[in-house]
């Protein structure tokens, strides 16, 4: 779907842009995802914890997220509404929470907005989905059960702050 102020190849940049985020999300590049991310950040990650641009930035920066080389996001479908781009996908692959280790195969959403001409990520949320997740998968056409953890349960929003942590 696409507006008219909108050319495909400007899907195509996105897109791009998306794939070089996930490359410096799998490094642990803060410094290479700054400019990729808009100072307006939202940022849900899987288990409930809700990052702004600073948050997230220092996170990655400090290894209290960090994320294995085997990161990876597969778009499944997109929408395209004027200025902004929503990529859907799957996220696969493995990360650090706090040093708690995270396995992930999660739905999640990507929301980039083009302002000034610059395509920055305004917003992204992955979901562990909750206790009894049943998930289609794509080469079989059966579901699998997708594990999850307690953390982040309970109906309760956290925000994370930057600077020292102890357990969630």
């Amino acid at each position: 779907m696409f507006t008219k102020n909108l050319a495909p190849a400007e899907l195509d940049l996105v897109r791009s842009l998306e794939r070089r985020r996930i490359e410096a999300t799998g490094a642990n590049d803060a410094d290479a995802l700054a400019p990729l991310l808009h100072d307006e950040l939202i940022y849900v990650n899987s288990v409930g914890a809700i990052y702004d641009k600073r948050a997230y930035l220092q996170d990655i920066r400090t290894h209290a997220l960090t994320y294995d080389r085997d990161f990876d996001v597969r778009e499944t479908e997109f929408r395209v509404v004027d200025d902004v781009i929503i990529l859907v996908g799957m996220m696969l692959g493995h990360s650090r929470l706090d040093g708690e280790q995270q396995v992930f195969h999660f739905p999640s959403i990507a929301v980039w907005r083009r302002d000034g001409g610059t395509w920055r990520l305004l917003a992204w949320q992955s979901s562990s989905g909750s206790p009894g997740f049943m998930m289609p998968t794509a080469a079989s056409g059966t579901t699998e059960h997708l594990r999850t953890s307690n953390r982040g349960q309970g109906g309760q929003v956290r925000r994370r702050q930057p600077g020292p942590r102890g357990r969630e």
